[in-house]
């Protein structure tokens, strides 16, 4: 079961033992969210990522457009150098 929580309030809630594979995030309040074995919704767990899916919510478990297109996204990501602070080279500044 895929659940769209995207822009849902989620501030507080308790996700221990929640199952989020492939569970649409986008927008969603997350600050105070307790995530205690939580399946990420790219498909690890939370325990695994010191009890939280920050850094895990784009659906990359999801086996149809959705999770290609965020595999591909999170790919392309990881290419880009980290510059302190947080402008990626090739991108153009403006002054």
């Amino acid at each position: 079961m895929r659940a769209d929580l995207a822009g849902a309030d989620l501030r507080g809630a308790d996700l221990t033992d929640a199952d989020l594979s492939g569970a649409l995030l986008g927008a969603a309040r997350l600050t105070g969210v307790h995530w205690g074995n939580t399946t990420c919704p790219d498909g690890t767990n939370s325990d695994a990522h010191g009890s939280t899916c920050d850094g895990h919510l784009l659906p990359t478990a999801r086996n149809d457009v959705v999770g290609l297109v965020a595999r591909l996204v999170q790919a392309l990501f990881r290419r880009l150098p980290v510059v302190p602070g947080g402008v990626a080279v090739g991108w153009p500044i403006r002054r």
